[in-house]
């Protein structure tokens, strides 16, 4: 998946307390490879082609080519994806040692799409002999001020690192598209483009407290409740489910903004003239929730 840097819109996926691994952004070139049961091979691929002898990606399909294949064949199968970042030199200067080598990050079952818990990872790279992208926290989350600290930081040797990937462990795989499960934070030297105005982590804090005292009052049971007496009231269809999210939002979001205005005065002020907004996020995975099926 392409991760993006982390933006305000993102906020909401991560919550204090969800399990994230923050591991270091190395800078160097996107890179998997799998086993090939049909033709016996391991296969390697750049983020767009398949590599070959020809098109090597600076020497990964050569080291894709003498790793232990029944080795590969044994520990990811026919249907797992190991991702790895192959380091060539680019902009971060790293130990000369360091280069030409694979450090891996993610494994992707081909089948499902989805992506294996960090733990799981881990374990298949040891099991295959391979480098593990270092791991610079694996915990709960705090703050974003705790996570800014440790741009910069490396354990592959060199004067900095390029930044950090966030993972987030309970949200992995999750479908809902709006709140990436995994972020990045890149040191300023390295942003591919310069923001006029780039929120403060005090700022970003402070959104993301809001939002969380949105959800303790927009919950799935408000929602379901709104959602059932709309139904009731021929707002909505009776197999509302299988609607359009967007029609129904349409409706939900003032519904819900009205009952907490009405239930949950002291709350709604407590966000200040942001709670619709607030409440609109809320109610928006309230519901797909519920029509996933998931509560």
């Amino acid at each position: 998946m392409n991760i993006s840097r982390l933006k305000t819109k993102d906020l909401p996926g991560f919550r204090i307390g969800d399990h994230i691994i923050v591991q270091e952004k190395i800078d160097g070139a996107n890179f998997s490879f799998r086993y090939d049961v049909e033709n016996d091979r391991i296969c390697s691929f750049s983020r767009r082609f398949e590599l070959n002898e020809e098109n090597n990606l600076s020497g990964a399909w050569e080291w894709s080519q003498k790793l232990n294949k029944e080795q590969v064949a044994k520990v990811l199968g026919n249907k797992l994806i190991m991702f790895a970042e192959w380091l060539v030199p680019h902009t971060v200067k790293y130990p000369e040692e360091k280069y030409y080598n694979a450090y891996c990050f993610d494994v992707r079952d081909a089948e499902t799409g989805l992506y294996l818990p960090q733990e799981q990872v881990a374990e298949i790279v040891r099991e295959l002999g391979l480098i593990y992208v270092p791991v610079f926290y694996d915990g709960p989350f705090t703050s974003w001020e705790d996570l800014e600290a440790l741009v910069g930081k490396t354990e592959l040797g060199g004067e900095y690192g390029e930044g950090i990937v966030i993972k987030n462990m309970a949200r992995l795989n999750d479908p809902n598209e709006r709140f990436p499960f995994y972020t990045k934070i890149v040191g300023d030297a390295f942003a591919e483009k310069k923001t006029v105005h780039r929120m403060s982590i005090e700022q970003i804090n402070v959104k993301n407290e809001k939002q969380l005292i949105a959800d303790s009052v927009v919950t799935i049971a408000r929602v379901r409740k709104i959602i059932l007496k709309m139904v009731d009231e021929r707002e909505l269809s009776e197999n509302w489910k299988e609607l359009d999210q967007k029609i129904i939002m349409r409706k939900l979001s003032s519904a819900v903004y009205y009952d907490c205005v009405k239930e949950e005065p002291e709350t709604v002020e407590r966000v200040g003239k942001e709670f619709g907004k607030f409440a609109s996020i809320a109610a928006r995975n309230c519901l797909l929730k519920l029509m996933q099926g998931n509560i």
